[in-house]
């Protein structure tokens, strides 16, 4: 059963406690003053305390450039809050660190969370190196923490950072799966570390799966009153009545096992159908984990032979013998494309959607289309 408990009337931000009218008058309470983030904050947990059924988020913008609003409903939202609770056993008093985009729902939801259980919230405004010193104080331990994939990457390059993030109780990653020699790396790690599935439609995560220790594995769990189906295409549909009002048919693509479990497979929208064999650009991205450093993603143009061509987009230079060696004839890219910077989303996932822009507006210009050692700045 989810734990019970009501949301609170205060919330303690960087170890200051603040009361419901802190954010009902006209006067703006100290903390606000020290960042556009720290205004952020302050105007969700307004909106919180405010009498609207509801709090509007956005989605990702994953596929797309163009993120949508929802709104959400409180009392699910609180279902949320539980669902986390009970399996952390978070208690008030606890400690959280925020360090997400507020608007999209893994930032969101780090708010609610010390709003409804009594956490202490201390704020980090958004960047790629939450744990340094400059940004968080080593004398705070860290109950609770969620970190973006981008985030822990870059906080193991830092001796200092790589110790902090071994002496989080509780860490997830959210927005996208970490890669294979992180994934392994973190796997040594003292502390409860978890890759999460969710979205903004379940008011984030429904299902874990541990990274560290001995307990690893590759394999997801929904958590309670969660129940999950493949439509006809093989794609995910979840059926999760305590935090969606309705089932949510998503893009992703996966295998569901008898207990339960489930392993993802990639995304619908991101297979590639090239010679009429069709393979998922995320399942050839972990084959080339191994031998390629830095960032990269897969995708595809149009090709007149093909259909879709494969393309290897990265930020650095690539071996592509060695990259060859890795991967079935059918899934080697016909092209590699190199990018001052791969385009992410707003939430550090891959922007799938204005790379494959980018890519075709540069065949466009070329006429004839991209050769083999074409590149791109953007």
């Amino acid at each position: 059963m989810l734990a019970q408990c009501q949301p609170k009337q205060t919330i303690t931000l960087d170890g200051v406690h603040y009361n419901k009218s802190h954010f009902q008058g006209e006067e703006l309470p100290d903390f606000v003053h020290q960042s556009s983030f720290h205004f952020d904050v302050y105007q969700l947990i307004k909106a919180w305390f405010s009498d609207s059924p509801t709090i509007e988020i956005l989605t990702s913008g994953s596929t797309s450039n163009s993120p949508k609003a929802l709104h959400a409903d409180r009392t699910m939202m609180v279902n949320s809050v539980k669902y986390t609770q009970d399996f952390f056993q978070l208690k008030a008093g606890d400690t959280a660190l925020l360090n997400l985009p507020l608007g999209y729902i893994a930032g969101t939801m780090v708010v609610i969370r010390a709003l409804v259980i009594g956490m202490d919230l201390h704020i980090v405004p958004c960047c790629g190196r939450p744990l340094e010193e400059a940004c968080l104080s080593p004398q705070i331990p860290l109950t609770f923490a969620s970190m973006t994939p981008l985030q822990i990457y870059n906080s193991l390059r830092h001796e200092s950072d790589k110790a902090r993030l071994a002496t989080i109780k509780n860490l997830i990653v959210v927005g996208g799966p970490i890669d294979a020699k992180t994934e392994k790396i973190l796997r040594t790690f003292p502390n409860n570390i978890y890759s999460t599935y969710g979205m903004a439609e379940t008011l984030t995560h429904i299902a874990f799966r541990r990274i560290s220790g001995s307990h690893a594995s590759d394999r997801y769990m929904p958590l309670e009153q969660v129940f999950l189906s493949l439509n006809s295409a093989g794609a995910l549909v979840i059926n999760a009545p305590l935090v969606a009002a309705q089932p949510v048919s998503t893009k992703d693509l996966a295998e569901i096992f008898a207990d339960g479990s489930f392993k993802l497979l990639g995304r619908i929208d991101n297979v590639i159908n090239s010679g009429s064999i069709k393979v998922s650009a995320e399942y050839i991205e972990g084959l080339l984990q191994p031998v390629i450093e830095g960032m990269f993603a897969i995708s595809s143009i149009a090709d007149p032979k093909f259909g879709q061509a494969i393309v290897l987009v990265t930020e650095k230079e690539v071996n592509i013998r060695l990259v060859n060696q890795c991967l079935p004839d059918y899934y080697r890219p016909k092209k590699v494309i190199q990018l001052d910077k791969i385009p992410l989303t707003k939430t550090e996932k891959i922007n799938r959607g204005l790379i494959k822009q980018l890519l075709h507006n540069a065949t466009l210009e070329n006429g004839n289309g991209l050769n083999a050692d074409s590149y791109l700045k953007t």
